[in-house]
């Protein structure tokens, strides 16, 4: 499923600069909580860390793909990737 936010925003940056040649996939924040955090402000983290560059990065490959060029860079902190002590969503 496409997001109508990131293909208005990935067709608005299109429009003023041309075709994305390099996405950056790069969000995220850090939280404190364990098991007894609300669903709500860890599903929140999940729709930041994960569903956002997937929304992304589907609004931009469809350009990419019929240009057969660009590329997708995805960055990941250590703390997300190891663990963030205090923070079960961001870990």
């Amino acid at each position: 499923m496409r997001n109508p936010a990131s293909i208005a925003m990935v067709e608005a940056t299109e429009t003023a600069h041309g075709p994305i040649d390099v996405f950056v996939s790069n969000a995220g924040y850090v939280t404190v909580g364990g098991l007894e955090d609300s669903n709500e402000r860890i599903e929140h983290m999940w729709d930041v860390h994960v569903m956002s560059h997937i929304y992304a990065s589907r609004a931009v490959l469809p350009s990419m793909i019929a240009r057969g060029e660009g590329y997708l860079l995805s960055t990941a902190s250590a703390a997300g990737l190891l663990t963030q002590i205090g923070s079960l969503a961001y870990s």
